[in-house]
């Protein structure tokens, strides 16, 4: 489980989205050097995703979707309340307790993510349970509680769809 709070004067430039032919996504909310520490999720052999935080306050200030194997039928878009900010990992409330004197942390998770026209989404821990959002820009950090169980990526250009079905069509194939 990770445990989050919300910062809501984190954002001090425009978020940059990204979705390529390598990297099925890229979200990041510097420019510069950021010196960040990374929270790695998944089984670390087909699946990783990397949550980069600031060093000294946690705010996540980056997600990089490395690789994934699961795919789900999207849940349906809907309406949450939602604060506008970065989510605030929560250290030791995620059972990280040590982080603080690590480069990175590692979460064993079995994710998986869905596709539809006009978002992505990627789903920790039961993100149909999604009871708020933090949202900045187009992405969508989903909470039950204060329990981050989601991320959503929202409108989504034709290209950027097109280039995230090909990363789900080579899911399974060698």
């Amino acid at each position: 489980m990770i445990t989050v709070s919300v910062e809501t004067n984190a954002i001090d430039v425009s978020p940059r989205f990204e979705v390529d032919e390598y990297v099925p996504i890229t979200f990041r909310t510097y420019s510069g050097l950021l010196g960040a520490k990374y929270l790695r999720i998944g089984n670390f052999e087909t699946t990783l995703l990397e949550l980069l935080l600031d060093p000294h306050s946690y705010t996540m200030r980056g997600v990089t979707l490395l690789s994934f194997d699961k795919i789900h039928v999207p849940h349906k878009s809907f309406e949450l309340p939602e604060t506008i900010g970065l989510p605030v990992l929560d250290a030791q409330g995620s059972g990280l307790i040590d982080f603080s004197d690590k480069q990175h942390a590692e979460i064993g998770c079995k994710f998986s993510v869905g596709l539809v026209s006009d978002f992505f989404e990627i789903d920790l821990f039961g993100i149909s349970s999604a009871d708020s959002a933090i949202r900045c820009d187009r992405t969508y950090f989903l909470l039950r509680g204060k329990s981050l169980v989601g991320i959503r990526f929202t409108k989504l250009n034709s290209q950027e769809t097109s280039l995230l079905e090909n990363h789900i069509s080579s899911v399974g194939k060698s």
